[in-house]
């Protein structure tokens, strides 16, 4: 596996763009395609854990804490999410 990880979301004009300056400056990199989201349920790329999108439960190993989950909206054409954690 190459130092360097491009995960890389459909339509992501970003991940284009890192890609275009790896390839330029000819640094070996792994590409990691992401389809995450299948259901309610969403896989880690890197470990294939899967996570319950609504409650953060942890599925399948190798997770066995669940992960935070957090509100979201879409409002005026943004995307706008809120950590409610306590320090």
């Amino acid at each position: 596996m190459a130092e360097l990880v491009l995960y890389n979301a459909p339509q992501s004009t970003c991940s284009q763009r890192v890609r275009f300056v790896l390839n330029t400056k000819k640094l070996p990199f792994d590409e990691v395609k992401l389809n995450l989201l299948e259901g309610d349920q969403l896989t880690c790329p890197r470990h294939g854990a899967r996570f319950c999108i609504r409650t953060g439960e942890a599925l399948t190993p190798p997770a066995y804490e669940p992960a935070a989950v957090f509100p979201v909206r879409v409002q005026g054409g943004m995307v706008q999410t809120r950590d409610d954690r306590r320090n």
